[in-house]
């Protein structure tokens, strides 16, 4: 009946009293036997129901099990049942491509696991047998009949019998070689990762929102003692803190954000420049849940830059140095002619109003080569002296940076063949500007150099100042080369330059880096073979009547009398200062250096001391704080030609009241004097 198809129960009624003839019937499908002369209507009755039933759910069971297999064929699952007395495995499914209900016995296969992975199927089995009811899951790998391997992972559990015996296990085996296959390439990928985030030093990073957790990879030379964002916020230097902070809320956010430059502290306390970038991670609900980023380490890259800017600088300063040079001896050329005259010619002495003039293109002059000196110092101070803010006269300004760059845009520029015409277009009444007056003036001195730069043959360069809005627009238009576009989009990065090997790639980005420090706008128009126009455009200070004025030392008068001693080492300033406090009606007293002016304030009374710093022997720090450790009540003024850098630097000498720099006037000693004396006697 099962070879034709008829799928029906089965009941063998038989004359044949022998067992085995029943069970032979059994075994080939029947549901039961009797023999005929056991046979009752009740009995028939009851072997012909239970056989209905019987079919009935021995159809179900093979209903169910082609669906078991169908799933875990579709599933890539492999189910299996081992008899542990017998050492009997069943195995259904057709995973590996074993045939349904195959069996095997443990040894044979252990055979079939791959030789590395046979030590951990053991122990797995060791502690599922020991663990009856417990789920124990392990991977390893299974060789296929044409040879392959294939990673499974196999999930069993000890049934425990009535008995308390364990006699059978079952479980699943599933397959995960695709699984393992992407791991092991999210690992390649990874360790390439890492490889390259340490070769270019950064770091990779994560954020977990809601612990606060920080996690990284690659170049951890400055998060591996971190285990989350608020410990690693500690290391942040100060001034970047509120950047910091504000950059990674915006990630939180839910905004990408770019590059920042921060710089963090070390435990030696040098600075660590990163170059930061952040950006969401949102979960299933559409919720930022992490913060992720990469910080490159760029100090090498600063610490070069600030190098290069310097030698930079030094680049420039010989460039300007002929400028100053200019500068100084046109401002020592009526000091020397003029001294000669009044020395000499005796018609010019006997003339007072030729003296009088002659003596006030003397002072004149004077101050002029001191602004030089001054100008200088201020080009070579370190930017990270915080200058102090002063009214600027643009006019005044661009007076200057035309002085300096004189020997470039004339004398240099006709030696190569150039001629360049300058040309001036100012507003009137312009109002002043309030900043760094160095600071601009280096920015317009390389707006002209570039601009000089930029004339390959005769051209004009024109320097304009207009104002309007609240603004100043300064800047410079030159009738050279020009610039592309593609040029004008990285003329302010670091290092960019259309000069070849004569350029520093560092004169418009320091422009840019004083315009801002001032609040300002930058603006380049270029084009090629038409010229290039770059404006700054600063916020306007005080209208010229409105300016702030200047304290007027012409009104200082004269103190009363006093003993004062003098002390420097150079007798041309000692004879100068003696012979300004005498004119005064004071009384001088000379001393060399600090030892001798020690022995004579011993020995004497004095009203007031006035100090060089720089002295041999005993210096001028050394002696104030000798005056003050002997008691002496004595007003100090200490006179230096390191009275600019001290100031600029916001640096002072405990025991000194009052510091002037090198070179003096009349009028500002005389006000300095009162100062101290006027101060010690009110106390």
């Amino acid at each position: 009946m099962s070879a034709a198809g008829v799928l029906a129960p089965v009941v063998i009624l038989t004359g044949n009293h022998d067992s085995e003839v029943g069970l032979l019937a059994l075994g080939a499908g029947a549901q039961d036997y009797l023999a005929k002369e056991d046979t009752t209507g009740r009995t028939l009755w009851r072997v012909v129901r239970y056989s209905i039933e019987r079919w009935q759910t021995q159809k179900e069971l093979r209903v169910r099990e082609q669906r078991l297999n169908l799933a875990l064929d579709y599933a890539d699952v492999q189910g299996w049942e081992w008899y542990v007395q017998d050492d009997r495995q069943v195995i259904f499914g057709k995973l590996l491509s074993a045939r349904e209900r195959e069996e095997w016995g443990f040894e044979s296969f252990l055979r079939n696991v791959h030789p590395d992975d046979v030590d951990r199927v053991r122990d797995a089995v060791a502690a599922t047998l020991k663990n009856p009811g417990n789920r124990v899951s392990t991977e390893y790998r299974l060789r296929q009949p044409d040879g392959l391997w294939r990673w499974v992972v196999s999930h069993a559990t000890a049934i425990l019998e009535p008995n308390a015996m364990v006699t059978r296990v079952v479980g699943v085996n599933v397959d995960i070689t695709e699984q393992k296959r992407q791991q092991l390439e999210m690992e390649d990928s990874r360790r390439l990762l890492e490889q390259a985030l340490l070769q270019s030093k950064t770091t990779g990073w994560t954020i977990d929102l809601s612990t606060g957790a920080l996690s990284t990879v690659g170049w951890t030379a400055r998060f591996s003692d971190y285990n989350s964002y608020a410990e690693s916020m500690q290391a942040v230097a100060p001034e970047f803190l509120l950047e910091t902070a504000s950059f990674i809320a915006s990630a939180q956010l839910g905004e990408p954000m770019g590059p920042r430059e921060i710089a963090m502290l070390q435990k030696d306390g040098t600075r660590q420049w990163l170059e930061v970038r952040a950006w969401p991670v949102f979960d299933s609900t559409g919720q930022v849940s992490r913060v992720s980023g990469v910080s490159m380490d760029i100090t090498e890259r600063k610490a070069r830059e600030q190098q290069e800017a310097q030698q930079a600088r030094l680049r420039a300063l010989g460039t300007m140095a002929s400028g100053i040079a200019h500068d100084f001896n046109n401002a020592l050329s009526p000091i020397v002619a003029f001294a000669e005259l009044l020395q000499r010619d005796e018609r010019t002495r006997q003339n007072p109003a030729r003296v009088d003039e002659y003596l006030g293109y003397i002072v004149s002059a004077a101050k002029e080569a001191a602004g030089v000196v001054s100008r200088m110092r201020e080009f070579y101070r370190p930017t990270s002296v915080a200058a102090p803010k002063a009214v600027i006269d643009v006019e005044q300004l661009v007076k200057q940076a035309l002085s300096v760059t004189a020997p470039a845009w004339k004398d240099q520029a006709l030696g190569r063949g150039v001629t360049i015409q300058i040309v001036s277009e100012m507003d009137d009444g312009l109002p002043f500007l309030v900043g760094n007056p160095n600071d601009l003036q280096s920015a317009l001195t390389n707006l002209l150099v570039n601009a000089v730069d930029s004339l390959d043959s005769d051209g004009v360069i024109t320097l304009f100042c207009h104002a309007g809005d609240g603004c100043v627009e300064l800047g410079v238009r030159d009738t050279g080369k020009g610039m592309t576009r593609d040029d004008q989009q990285h003329a302010l990065e670091p290092f960019f330059t259309t000069k070849g090997e004569k350029g520093t790639g560092l004169g418009l980005p320091m422009v840019y880096g004083a315009v801002q420090r001032h609040d300002g706008t930058l603006l380049i128009d270029s084009s090629p073979g038409v010229g290039t126009t770059v404006t700054m455009r600063l916020p306007a200070g005080t209208e010229k009547g409105d300016a702030p004025a200047t304290e007027s030392f012409s009104r200082a008068t004269r103190s009363k009398a006093l003993h004062a001693l003098i002390v420097d080492d150079e007798l041309a300033i000692r004879t100068m200062l003696a012979a300004l406090l005498e004119a005064d009606g004071h009384q001088v007293e000379l001393a060399e250096h600090g030892l001798q002016a020690l022995e004579k304030l011993r020995s004497g009374s004095y009203d007031l001391l006035i100090t060089d710093r720089s002295m041999p022997i005993m210096n001028g720090d050394q002696l104030a704080a000798a005056v003050k450790t002997m008691g002496l009540d004595l007003p100090i003024i200490m006179l230096t030609g390191f009275g600019e850098l001290m100031a600029s630097a916001e640096e002072s000498v405990a025991a000194v009241d009052v510091t002037l720099a090198k070179p003096v006037s009349w009028d500002t000693l005389r006000v300095a004097i009162q100062q101290v004396t006027s101060v010690k006697h009110s106390v």
